[in-house]
């Protein structure tokens, strides 16, 4: 698994230097990207709040056909309540609980755009991603206690994803395009012992400027 990650690495970066390097004879756009959705982690009971937010780099090979990558923060959740009861039946505890996982995280995305004047397009690519941190926060909804533990050390810290989208772009100017998109970012990495895998489905909106 090393190999894998060490080869998408050289591939994103590859594949960001050809993009600075080709601007001066195709369209080179640089932007930021950022929204908010859902999470769902296997073998974990709920979904939770997901947001993904960083900076884009594009290379227009055609207008049908450009790469996109770049360097965001992903924060996913899940999320897990828990009663406990004595022998009468009545609730002794109530925990609220979230897995919080934080990655920073770089895609290289294929991307295919269709339309004139506003553009819809699909992208879908691999994306590699480094657990900076994990915690689990639990609430005792009854005592009003609270306890929070950080479990980033006991979790394999590299994921590999698959991402693929749709969505519009809608030009402002000569050269500020504004986006929306649709994100499902599937992980294969297990991030723990145990087989935990990540999902997370996004709404983002973003701008790009050309240069």
């Amino acid at each position: 698994m090393k190999k894998i990650y060490i080869m998408f690495i050289i591939l994103g970066t590859l594949s960001i230097h050809s993009m600075i390097s080709a601007q001066e004879v195709s369209k080179f756009k640089l932007g930021f990207e950022g929204g908010a959705g859902v999470s769902v982690f296997q073998g974990l009971l709920k979904p939770g709040m997901g947001y993904n937010g960083g900076f884009t780099c594009t290379y227009m090979f055609t207008d049908l056909i450009s790469v996109k990558s770049g360097v965001n923060y992903d924060h996913r959740q899940s999320r897990d309540e828990i009663l406990l009861h004595n022998m009468n039946g009545d609730v002794l505890s109530h925990y609220k609980n979230k897995f919080n996982y934080d990655f920073v995280s770089m895609p290289v995305l294929l991307k295919l755009n269709f339309g004139n004047h506003i553009k819809f397009f699909v992208e879908t690519g691999p994306e590699i991603a480094y657990l900076v941190n994990r915690t689990f926060l639990s609430e005792d909804q009854i005592l009003n206690t609270t306890t929070l533990r950080n479990y980033t050390d006991l979790n394999n810290r590299f994921d590999i994803r698959v991402d693929f989208g749709i969505g519009m772009c809608f030009p402002l100017s000569d050269k500020l395009d504004l986006s929306f998109n649709f994100r499902n970012s599937f992980g294969f990495g297990d991030l723990s012992n145990t087989t935990i895998k990540s999902n997370s489905t996004l709404l983002l909106v973003g701008m790009s400027f050309g240069l």
